[in-house]
């Protein structure tokens, strides 16, 4: 009976993280794109808060935002912000803006200490839009990198990354239901393996860093069973991974790719925070959301074909 019992749980765990069809209200999600869209973009949509505004963000030296939040906060729009104390190899990048903040009245806490580290990097507005970023706020994101953003009014993503905010924020528990949201450590890794697993035809990966094993062997065993997979990476992280997975990876110099996001049969894609590195899936806070929105499905492959023309064999 033991053993009946881990088999359906073994067997829940790969079936019920599928991504739902595309609900009327994420046909109205948006896709950012770096270096295209630029931070005017995301400005835009801080303009329009009207009662509260929720970020998250590993990297903050961006000082461009600092108007845009401080007259929010005049307004009477509620700030408030998590910031990573000590992103990697940049341990104090984030103090002048966490000071410049805090004197202006805004509120600022560093990241839960349980976490290895909070790499998320997202946006809830009103609680009636979210946005979640691949690039974090700073001036390589909008200016070098590749970078993608997804601005989404679907009611239930929104509501599932505020409870998740406030979550750290405050220090309490979270649990994800939502098929759609991917939060790290929850169950990001799952949902992602999941995914790539699910592809019958293709799989088009943006993506810094691939050095988990069992994503390195999926996709190897998705490439032998003649789906096309495809890894466009920066060129110093590529011929790494080209040792395992020979032509499915290409090198891309210019715009760097820092980007988190891959398509999936182009029928959906993921657009979040998640390196395919094991503290990114299973110890960092991590944001995603999947999305099934043909326009941004179309987008992402039109981008997709113009850093596909201009990559290289690594």
């Amino acid at each position: 009976m033991r053993k009946i019992k881990y088999l359906v749980i073994i067997i829940s765990l790969l079936t019920i993280f599928v991504p739902h069809p595309a609900s009327a209200e994420s046909e109205n999600e948006k896709l950012l794109s770096e270096t295209f869209s630029g931070k005017t973009a995301i400005l835009n949509e801080l303009f329009n808060a009207n009662n509260e505004v929720l970020i998250n963000m590993y990297g903050f030296t961006d000082f461009d935002f600092i108007p845009a939040l401080v007259n929010l906060e005049k307004q009477g729009v509620e700030i408030k912000m998590i910031l990573e104390e000590a992103p990697y190899q940049a341990e104090t990048e984030n103090f002048d803006i966490r000071s410049m903040l805090k004197n202006y009245g805004i509120k600022v806490r560093w990241a839960r200490s349980e976490l290895f580290l909070d790499h998320a990097k997202y946006i809830v507005i009103d609680n009636t839009k979210a946005i979640v970023l691949t690039g974090n706020f700073t001036y390589s994101s909008f200016t070098k990198n590749r970078e993608f953003g997804l601005i989404t009014t679907d009611k239930d993503k929104v509501a599932t990354l505020r409870n998740l905010f406030y979550a750290d924020f405050n220090r309490t528990e979270f649990s994800n239901d939502n098929d759609n949201v991917l939060i790290s450590p929850i169950d990001s890794r799952i949902k992602i393996e999941n995914a790539l697993r699910s592809a019958t035809k293709s799989i088009k990966i943006w993506e810094q860093t691939v050095e988990a094993p069992e994503i390195v062997n999926i996709l190897k065993e998705q490439k032998a069973k003649g789906v096309e997979v495809k890894v466009l990476m920066p060129a110093s992280y590529a011929s790494d991974l080209a040792k395992s997975l020979g032509d499915s990876v290409l090198a891309l110099s210019n715009p760097y790719i820092h980007a988190k996001t891959f398509i999936i049969d182009d029928k959906f894609a993921y657009i979040g925070s998640n390196n395919f590195t094991a503290p990114s899936l299973d110890n960092e806070r991590e944001a995603a959301l999947f999305t099934s929105n043909k326009s941004i499905i179309e987008e992402l492959n039109m981008i997709w074909q113009w850093d596909l023309s201009h990559s290289n064999v690594p």
